[in-house]
């Protein structure tokens, strides 16, 4: 895409790599994930905005201007979690029966999920655990999603 621009912005979680067309927010990776350049810090504007209220503890308020992407199906999901309110989680099979899906469906679209921390895949778990995050079952992103959710005061 030939006017996207890419940031960083450090974070108590790590630091944040986050991808624009123009003004419009359209990817979010951690360091640790693959395919992040090396780029300059993030600008005053919405996004910055909306993540040092996030990690201050405050209501961040509406998500900066962003592209979901994704299927029909995918941004279902994904409309969902922005209804899950910060400090609360909700299990798969429960998004899943919000939307009228499965279970399995709502995790392959919580993994496919490319505006992780804005759209709160985080907020979704297992029933009886933690469940995934970013596609791992353990290791560090794990560890991320749950230092999230004791941000928000989920856990």
């Amino acid at each position: 895409m030939p006017d996207e621009q890419r940031h960083f912005f450090d974070s108590p979680a790590g630091r944040i790599h986050l991808r624009f067309d123009g003004e419009i927010l359209i990817g979010v990776d951690f360091e640790d994930s693959t395919g992040v350049a090396d780029c300059p810090p993030l600008p005053p504007g919405d996004a910055r905005r909306w993540l040092e209220a996030y990690f201050a503890g405050r209501d961040p308020g509406p998500l900066p201007r962003h592209e979901m992407g994704g299927s029909e199906f995918q941004r279902r999901v994904w409309t969902e979690m922005l209804r899950i309110p910060r400090g609360q989680t909700l299990s798969y099979g429960e998004l899943a029966q919000r939307i009228g899906s499965a279970p399995r469906a709502v995790g392959q679209a919580c993994k496919r999920n490319h505006l992780p921390l804005f759209i709160p895949c985080h907020r979704v778990v297992a029933a009886s655990s933690l469940g995934g995050y970013s596609g791992a079952r353990g290791g560090h992103k794990l560890d991320r999603k749950r230092w999230l959710l004791h941000h928000e005061g989920a856990v």
